[in-house]
């Protein structure tokens, strides 16, 4: 079983230097070794291997094991029903393919125990069938599909050797018992063959004592019947009708054995001498004329005789083959009958020899079968006897014990008393012996039998009563109905025909509950309750039919007008139909039960009219409702667009073009113009959420040159910001100027590519910037300390005029330069010797930005000028 696991765990595992011993089950595996290497899988197939036979060791081997194909050997391994079970449910929810495994074992174990417990059941019954005197071949035939249906697979050899055994047992018991039985109903019909051939050899040799005939026949009959009598196989020797036919036949053998006595006798007695002639007497001869007469007249009497005898073969030969059919047939009644008015036909006179020789045989094989009849009539007496006495005797157990008792069939019990009673007589009518005590005992057995039937028949006739008595109340509060409510063409009220259609539907109901009158009211007061019964029932059903079938025409009436009411829904498809039709439409439904409040129809006729009025009714309705879902379908869609048109303005952000703001505008305000119908609930929140809208998208457009003007500067800070990263890394590089290392370092590519990329500027700034941004970074980084003075000193005085004219608050070293500034500026225009008009603010601005390495204190005076000019232009003080 494991051998697939090595074969696949053997041939990709490298050659170890050293083997270590395979740990014991239950051990746990080293800690340094990985989890699923050679050498781990080779430990637990050892472990898998020692473990064999050991269920709850393979049980921890399926749980840990590394591998699945490890856990699914672990659970192959398995032996024990429980293990199995307890497998199956710990790998339910994972591991998908240990669990098929497991189940699969589990149902197989399952299905070898359950086959070996049948298995041990049918063999007991097979060992209990070899004891039964009758093995029934349904019961073997039964037992071998039993078997089959096992499967043979899932038994042991112990099993099925042993009900192989039992079964050709059984088979060689039942083909013996077989061919005994078969022996003995062949002795039987021999015996019967035998009997009758001594009866009839027998009466033939009682027929012709007066002429003795060959007693070869009689012999021989005799001889077959002795050999029979002297060899009755084992199976026929115990059968009641097989002693009775060996009495039968040695008592017909005694009668043959005399008759051939009688046939020897006769044959050995000398023959008779022939008589010789007298003389003649001497008489005087007659006249011619006498002796003419006597001649004639012997012819006329020979003559008569002859017509006689065949007058009465005339009127025997269809009686006697009556007779023979009769006989024939089994029918000795009528033989006998037939036979007596041949007798009374003949009337002692003579027949032809073929009808003489026809009548004897059957009279012969008539007195034969009589005999028969009358043994056979006997033993069947004898035998109903019995079987009433043994009826009588379990009638009487089962009346003892009052469990038995309750579950006494009746009916069963009752059919086999009448077939019994019909069955003795038949055997009256067949002429079968008899005598007064075995009548007694039969007559005694079955009224102790009837004695319970005749209970039963007796609560049967109480409950009949009863039946009776109930109908007969339903009927007197029926017609008691009917007597308190006049007819419908009586003068006074109306008849409540409600009240009436109840207490006719209570009364049938009620009527039915009691059951068929045919079987539960006693048989003479049957025609008179059911003609009562069709009478008040006519009394009440003429009249409230009369009254349906006027309530049906105002149904049908009231279906009409509902029909006209939908045609006039249908008329307008597109449209709303009339206010007023919902209001007709509820008053004809209200009408409606009115109508089957005052008078229900019956049941198929309500449903039907009710059918069509609620179809007509609903189509109503269902119009309108499509009139209104098609409305409201509109509104939506109305709604829809105005929540588009709005959805359009919420859309506009800060950064949408100022273009874009005003077409987006005009054309919204355009469709909004237009006039269209939306639901009423939501005009109100559209309305204020459109402006809601418009107003933020007119503020955004309002605020769009600000913040141009606010990204303009921005701007200007991105690009300052990217020369002061170029020019700080140029102050890096300088003093290692050696000639294999570049004055930039590699950092200055990233900002020649942030500068290309960066937003225009306008000319004058971005001119200026340009400027800065181009100045050679290590010729100015390495200029003397006096140019770089001059150079911040000029910085200075551009910066000390842009906070004077911005009104900006200048650093206290260089206030007194500021006010030197304003004084020398104030001087000059005193003098008005300032004939050029001072520098703006954007050349100011211009030549700040130019100025390249700021100290940080310019810088910062610089970054303060750039923030005054963008509150300035934004209007913030």
């Amino acid at each position: 079983m494991l051998g697939w696991i090595k074969k696949k765990t053997d041939t990709p595992a490298p050659q170890a230097p050293a083997k270590a011993a395979p740990p014991a089950p239950g051990s746990p595996l080293p800690k340094e070794a990985p989890k699923e290497s050679p050498e781990v899988l080779a430990q637990w197939q050892a472990r898998l291997a020692a473990a064999a036979g050991d269920d709850p060791a393979l049980l921890d081997i399926a749980r840990l094991a590394p591998t699945v194909a490890l856990k699914c050997a672990a659970v192959e391994a398995l032996a024990d029903e429980a293990a199995l079970k307890l497998a199956e449910r710990e790998f339910r929810d994972h591991d998908r393919r240990v669990h098929r495994i497991a189940k699969q074992r589990h149902d197989a174990a399952v299905a070898r125990r359950v086959a070996r417990e049948k298995a041990a059941g049918l063999i007991d019954t097979a060992t209990a069938l070899l004891d039964e005197t009758t093995i029934p071949t349904n019961r073997l035939v039964e037992l071998d599909k039993a078997w089959q249906a096992l499967g043979p697979s899932l038994l042991d050899d112990e099993q099925r050797a042993r009900f192989a055994e039992l079964s050709a047992r059984l088979t060689e018991l039942t083909t013996e018992r077989a061919e005994r039985e078969l022996r003995a109903r062949r002795w039987l019909a021999a015996a019967q063959q035998a009997l009758v051939r001594v009866n009839s050899a027998g009466a033939q040799a009682a027929a012709d004592l007066a002429e003795p005939a060959d007693p070869a026949p009689l012999a021989g009959a005799i001889a077959d019947a002795r050999g029979l009598l002297a060899d009755v196989p084992e199976g026929a020797a115990a059968s009641t009708s097989a002693g009775r036919l060996q009495e039968a036949i040695e008592q017909a053998l005694q009668q043959a054995a005399q008759a051939e006595a009688r046939l020897e006798a006769l044959r050995s007695l000398p023959p008779e001498p022939p008589s010789s002639p007298t003389a003649p007497t001497a008489l005087p001869p007659p006249a011619a004329d006498t002796a003419a007469r006597k001649a004639e007249a012997k012819a006329e009497a020979k003559a008569e005789a002859k017509a006689a005898q065949r007058d009465r073969a005339q009127a025997v030969a269809p009686l006697l083959e009556q007779a023979e059919a009769a006989l024939a047939g089994g029918n000795l009644a009528d033989t006998q009958r037939l036979l007596s008015r041949i007798d009374s036909a003949i009337d002692a006179g003579s027949l032809p020899d073929a009808l003489r020789a026809r009548l004897n045989a059957l009279h012969a094989e008539f007195v034969r079968l009589k005999g028969w009849q009358s043994w056979g009539g006997g033993r069947a007496r004898d035998d109903l006897v019995q079987e009433a006495q043994t009826l009588a005797t379990a009638t009487t157990a089962a009346l003892a014990d009052p469990v038995q008792s309750a579950k006494l069939p009746i009916k069963q019990l009752a059919d086999a008393i009448d077939d019994l009673r019909k069955r003795w007589k038949e055997l009256d009518r067949l002429g079968g012996a008899t005598n007064q005590s075995l009548w007694h005992s039969f007559d005694a057995a079955l009224k102790t039998c009837f004695e319970p039937v005749g209970a039963h028949l007796d609560q049967l006739k109480a409950k009949r009563k009863e039946n009776l008595a109930a109908r007969q109340r339903l009927l007197e509060a029926l017609e008691a109905q009917i007597a308190h409510h006049p007819e419908a063409d009586e003068p006074g009220p109306a008849p409540d025909w409600r009240e009436h259609t109840r207490a006719l539907s209570h009364f049938q109901t009620e009527w039915r509950k009691l059951g068929p009158v045919e079987h539960t009211v006693p048989h003479k007061a049957r025609d008179a309750l059911m003609a009562r019964m069709q009478a008040s029932v006519a009394r009440i059903e003429a009249p409230l039919q009369e009254a349906r079938r006027s309530a049906q025409q105002g149904r049908e009436q009231l279906v009409a007008r509902a029909n006209a009411l939908r045609d006039e829904a249908a008329a307008s498809p597109h449209s709303l139909p009339s206010r007023d039709l919902p209001g007709r439409v509820r008053e004809l439904q209200e009408q409606w039960q009115q109508h089957a409040r005052s008078l229900p129809l019956t049941r198929q006729v309500e449903n039907a009219l009710w059918s069509e009025f609620k179809a007509a009714t609903d189509a109503v309705f269902a119009q309108r409702d499509a009139a209104f879902n098609a409305r409201d379908a509109e509104l939506l869609a109305n709604q829809a667009g105005r929540e588009a048109l709005i959805a359009r303005l919420e859309a506009l952000t800060p950064d949408t073009p100022a273009a874009e703001f005003k077409r987006t505008l005009a054309e919204v305000d355009a469709e909004w113009r237009q006039p269209v119908d939306v639901p009423r609930q939501q005009v109100a929140p559209l309305d204020a959420r459109f402006h809601r809208a418009r107003q933020t998208a007119q503020n955004l457009l309002a605020g769009s040159a600000q913040r141009i003007r606010q990204a303009r500067f921005d701007a200007l800070l991105a690009k300052l910001a990217l020369c002061e990263q170029r020019e700080a890394l140029a102050d890096a590089a300088a003093p290692a100027a050696v000639p294999d290392v570049p004055a930039v370092p590699a950092a200055a590519d990233d900002l020649d590519a942030r500068w290309a990329a960066s937003a225009a500027l306008q000319p004058a700034w971005d001119q200026a910037l340009l400027s800065r941004w181009q100045q050679p970074g290590a010729s100015v980084a390495n200029a003397s300390a006096a140019d770089a003075d001059a150079h911040r000193s000029a910085l200075d005085g551009v910066l000390l005029q842009l906070e004077a004219a911005l009104n900006l608050v200048s650093p206290a070293d260089l206030q007194a330069a500021r006010r030197d500034m304003k004084l020398r500026a104030m001087k000059a225009a005193l003098e008005g010797r300032n004939t050029t008009p001072p520098p703006s603010v954007e050349a100011l601005t211009q030549a700040a930005l130019r100025h390249a390495r700021p100290s940080n204190q310019q810088r910062d005076r610089l970054h303060a000028v750039i923030a005054a000019l963008r509150n300035q232009e934004s209007g913030t003080p």
